[in-house]
């Protein structure tokens, strides 16, 4: 050993597994201090000839976590966020088995890829993108996939797919992430719109008018929602891309109405 080694870590036979400091050292002794969790520190002196028998150890001192670190730390920012990821992440599980959509209603198919109506849908369906949830990064590209809650944006990513429709496959089919863009306004079929559950709004694709049988669920690419012209001044409707949905259905509605012949109108 060497004396001039003051403050490091010793271990003696003697003193079973203790771990001891080298805290002085005189003319005819070194002492050494070990410091126990609860108890007051022990204080061994030992004469310079005994020296030889006391070991370098790199074992560590124990150590009694000071109260106000113990709780800060039990109520860490990180516990914090957890939970309120995990809030995000229930919440968006309790939404998805509310607005779930069964295989009779739609059906999945590839090339081309995408989620149809399996039968024509009168009523309003709500796809709500279930995904693992992350905390959203600073630097992150504008999405629709995001939830703010506790504080923070949260975003939603996909789980795998089971893209090749394998039997026993491990992954899954979630519909919303079926769904896809489209750059033409009338090919338009779902809209972003949000479902609220235990308080917390979560993004979602719906349907603004009725749904016809092998109708492909398509939404407005964001390239093509940000090239359309601003019509806030020709009133609420056409602000409200839902509104702007259903005016487009039935004007095609009318326009077929309209281009039929009068005995077919007669059957009617």
């Amino acid at each position: 050993m060497k004396v001039t080694d003051v403050l490091a870590a010793y271990t003696c036979k003697d003193h079973g597994a203790k771990v001891f400091q080298l805290t002085d050292l005189t003319d005819d002794h070194a002492t050494m201090t070990h410091k126990p969790l609860f108890q007051d520190k022990e204080e061994v002196h030992v004469p310079l000839q005994k020296l030889p028998t006391w070991k370098a150890t790199k074992a560590l001192m124990p150590m009694l976590c000071p109260q106000e670190l113990a709780t800060e730390g039990m109520t860490a920012k990180l516990l914090l966020e957890e939970r309120a990821r995990s809030e995000v992440q229930l919440a968006l599980h309790k939404a998805a088995e509310r607005h779930h959509v069964d295989a009779q209603t739609i059906a999945f198919g590839q090339n081309p890829q995408g989620v149809f109506a399996a039968k024509a849908i009168r009523k309003t369906i709500r796809l709500v993108p279930l995904g693992p949830v992350n905390k959203a990064k600073s630097t992150a590209k504008e999405t629709k996939l995001l939830i703010e809650h506790g504080g923070h944006s949260w975003t939603i990513g996909p789980f795998r797919q089971n893209v090749h429709f394998e039997a026993d496959s491990p992954c899954c089919l979630i519909p919303y992430f079926w769904c896809k863009p489209t750059s033409e306004p009338s090919e338009v079929t779902m809209v972003h719109s949000t479902v609220v559950e235990s308080g917390i709004t979560i993004p979602c694709l719906e349907n603004p008018a009725p749904l016809e049988q092998c109708q492909q669920l398509l939404f407005l690419a964001a390239h093509a929602e940000a090239s359309e012209p601003d019509h806030a001044e020709e009133g609420p409707s056409e602000a409200n891309p839902k509104a702007k949905a259903k005016a487009k259905v039935k004007a095609q509605a009318k326009a077929k109405e309209q281009s039929e012949p009068p005995s077919k109108k007669a059957k009617k």
